[in-house]
């Protein structure tokens, strides 16, 4: 059986929903940090925490922000690679590849929800000084983030799997119906 090496210019889609998977974590990491800062800084009376909570926040929003341009990046890449080989061939053996793009659209959907959820977070780090209860947004945000975290990168890692299948496909001209 003959080995066929990549071309040069054959994109590695597995390292690029490695680099979201972890900015994804890290974010959520960044904003477990900025919370516990802003919950230390209120229950002490430190103004000094609770400001640096928001720079912590807003740290962890642009790392949100930054997950959702890569897994948009992702999803027209691998579309303009779709398109460029197969142009819009219609095959049953590219059904699956064709349903990871939906599928990674909808979790584009839901990364740029979590990224303005998050942006939008960054000036209410100070909220439960004057709702005590407030502390529950905190709690939803760190679930939307690992709820991304976890099944949206899975959407990245499957499209990337389907694209590697499919690059055994023969280009669009040679494809028999």
């Amino acid at each position: 059986m003959p080995v066929t090496l990549p071309s040069p210019n054959a994109k590695d889609w597995f390292a690029e929903v490695r680099s979201i998977e972890n900015a994804s974590l890290s974010a959520l990491m960044v904003f477990i940090v900025a919370v516990a800062l802003a919950m230390i800084g209120i229950q002490a009376g430190a103004e000094q925490l609770t400001h640096l909570s928001r720079w912590v926040a807003a740290a962890s929003a642009l790392l949100h922000v930054w997950v959702a341009l890569s897994g948009t990046r992702l999803a027209v890449a691998a579309r303009r690679h779709l398109m460029a080989r197969w142009g819009r061939t219609r095959s049953a053996r590219l059904a699956p590849l064709r349903r990871g793009l939906r599928n990674a659209a909808a979790g584009l959907i839901a990364a740029w929800a979590v990224a303005v959820l998050f942006v939008l977070m960054v000036p209410f780090m100070r909220l439960p000084v004057h709702i005590p209860d407030a502390g529950l947004i905190y709690a939803f945000s760190i679930i939307a983030s690992s709820i991304h975290a976890i099944f949206g990168t899975a959407l990245y890692r499957q499209l990337a799997y389907r694209l590697q299948e499919a690059l055994r496909l023969p280009a669009a001209g040679n494809i028999r119906l």
